[in-house]
């Protein structure tokens, strides 16, 4: 008897001839691509995606690379074998260059004695001449619009491009503008990694491939000199990036020597015609003050940019001072930045030609976002309506049963907005102590991007509640509305503002800066602890002074908080057994195999966006 056939088969045997070539294989698999990418990661281990390639060939798949991923150590039979077998069918001649191994100072974290260990640094010179020989280069570093970049920087009088040494032939046509960003990260549960990485500014790609790692050394066995031997490598290899070519003497200015790796290469072209120039250093103000030994904010002048003091007389210099009128604040130029540099460190030791204090710039994430001046503002505001009554005074309806209102409010303001990042429980403990409310100072803590749309679906609430017919309440809406105006302007803005929109943008922050200064003093009366004027109030001003020759969107760090999570997780994965000292040797190679897999293989793009730190 003949089997009947049903369904999926019976459409199959039906299928023309033409509709079967639509079917074909594929030159990669998706599925071997995302198990690739999760083991790149570090979200999975070989033998866990060879595992998972074995069941998906046992439900019917066939394609050739999940058949190579399944047979890795004899199908499993050697689990040892499973990384060797993976690095040698899917790594083949990986065209990247291996960490440079480097002896740091450092400390055991068990004896807190002094002690040494290797450090592996991908300079980025190196990275550079290799990145130009592969096809997403230009994609990375979009040089076609070079030569407006810096034309419209020039334009603008950017007081840091006078004298520049990059300024040569040509300079305006082959130098990319680049950043060095700087944090750290939690890759266990007592430990966190320090990360240094660099890319180009101009650019808007994958996280991954927007970054490029640098060094990585935890903070439990980083002691005074750790970085110190580091950064003279970093300087000597950005300052090579910046001439274009590969070097011809080592970091401490000696002529290089036949045995060094550098010896063959010195004096040629690292990319030609292309070189980079470092143009913007990112970070938060921790990274600033603690990594790159600026001005502390506690400290008596908290501020590199300006003379302000942290003492209240005089008052014009007063970094608190926030009305226009009564400030006396004298801009440093970036030549005062060059003679008489604020920090010590080696970045700004004339190592790397033209790179000055000017160069770091702050961003919206740290100075508005994350518990920045915006934290304080909805802080403020969110906490007046919850104790609207006054303080000490029995409050009518219960702050709980107020504050569950207004985010149900705000709630449907997500819906009504189509909101991209909602935060979706507002609870007391991340605006005040719900037990001494009145006892510290009110901040909406959230993370930036939660901040950042909560203001957006706060103001429509925040109209209904508030009325313009009170002084307070009216200058907290002008504030609201001045700062929200501010952050759409540079979302909206190309990556330099026309004449107007600084205008515009610097009418709005002074209006705020008024407003805020107003509430500050209005609370203080009334006995309330809100609208606190902290230093990022006076690092804000400094931001939108400066966005008149770069959107801070062009600098800001949200993409770069991505990335070292991403370096998180992937240190996390080879963590197990591991000293803390030899964490830099272990991140290196997982490193360069996960930056091989991006620049080389089809999907991994897409199957990166979609792993979680």
């Amino acid at each position: 008897m003949v089997k009947r056939l049903r369904g999926w088969q019976l459409e199959k045997e039906m299928k023309k001839p033409e509709e079967e070539e639509d079917l074909e294989k594929g030159p990669t698999s998706n599925l071997a691509t995302a198990l690739l990418s999760l083991w790149a990661h570090g979200k999975v281990s070989g033998r866990t995606m060879r595992w998972l390639a074995e069941c998906a060939l046992l439900d019917g798949a066939q394609h050739d690379d999940l058949v190579s991923i399944a047979k890795c150590g004899s199908h499993g039979v050697h689990p040892g074998n499973i990384h060797r077998d993976l690095m040698a069918t899917f790594c083949k001649g990986i065209d990247l260059p291996e960490g440079f191994a480097v002896e740091v100072a450092c400390k055991n974290p068990k004896t807190l004695k002094k002690d040494k260990d290797t450090a592996l640094i991908f300079l980025p010179h190196l990275m550079f001449a290799k990145l130009a020989s592969y096809e997403k280069f230009h994609s990375i570093f979009p040089v076609d619009i070079l030569e407006k970049f810096w034309t419209q920087a020039e334009k603008l009088g950017d007081d840091r491009l006078q004298h520049h040494p990059m300024k040569t032939n040509g300079w305006k046509k082959n130098t990319i503008p680049l950043f060095l960003h700087g944090d750290g990260v939690e890759y266990q549960n007592r430990d966190t990694l320090m990360v240094y990485s660099w890319g180009s500014l101009l650019q808007q790609l994958n996280t991954l491939c927007n970054h490029f790692l640098i060094a990585d050394f935890p903070k439990s066995c980083t002691d005074a000199e750790t970085w110190g031997t580091m950064m003279s490598w970093i300087c000597w290899s950005f300052a090579a990036l910046e001439k274009g070519q590969h070097p011809t003497h080592d970091p401490e200015g000696k002529p290089l020597k036949k045995g060094s790796p550098f010896y063959l290469e010195k004096g040629k072209p690292l990319a030609p015609p292309w070189k980079g120039v470092l143009w913007a250093i990112q970070g938060d103000h921790e990274f600033f003050s603690n990594n790159l030994k600026l001005p502390h904010w506690a400290s008596k002048k908290p501020c590199w940019e300006c003379n302000c003091n942290l003492e209240k007389g005089p008052e014009k210099l007063w970094y608190k001072t926030l009305e226009k009128g009564k400030q006396c604040f004298e801009v440093i130029t970036n030549e005062e930045a060059r003679l008489h540099p604020r920090s010590g460190h080696k970045l700004f030791s004339g190592v790397i030609p033209g790179l000055t204090t000017k160069m770091v710039r702050g961003d919206c994430l740290h100075i508005l976002f994350c518990k920045g001046v915006l934290g304080h503002l909805l802080g403020g505001v969110i906490h007046y309506l919850l104790w609207h009554d006054g303080v000490g005074v029995h409050q009518s309806t219960p702050p709980e049963s107020r504050l569950g209102a207004l985010f149900q409010a705000v709630q449907k303001e997500y819906v009504r907005q189509n909101s991209p990042t909602r935060v979706t429980n507002l609870r007391m403990s991340m605006l005040t102590d719900s037990k001494q409310p009145h006892k510290t100072w009110a901040t909406l803590d959230l993370k930036a991007a939660e901040t950042k749309h909560f203001l957006h679906a706060f103001i429509p609430v925040a109209k209904e509640l508030l009325s313009m017919d009170l002084v307070e309440e009216k200058a907290m809406l002008q504030a609201l509305d001045a700062i929200s105006k501010i952050i759409k302007l540079y979302d909206d803005a190309d990556v330099f503002l026309t004449e107007t929109e600084w205008l515009k943008v610097m009418s709005l922050s002074e209006k705020f800066q008024d407003r805020y200064a107003y509430l500050s003093s209005w609370a203080l009366e009334k006995g309330r602890k809100l609208f606190n004027i902290v230093m990022k109030c006076h690092t804000f001003q400094h931001l939108v002074e400066n966005s008149k020759f770069l959107n801070p969107k062009t600098h800001w760090t949200f993409s770069s908080e991505d990335y070292v999570g991403k370096i998180s997780m992937l240190a996390s994965s080879v963590s197990p057994g591991v000293g803390s000292t030899k964490i830099s040797a272990k991140v290196a190679p997982k490193y360069r195999v996960l930056l091989h897999f991006l620049l080389t293989r089809e999907g991994m793009d897409l199957a990166a966006k979609n792993i979680d730190p």
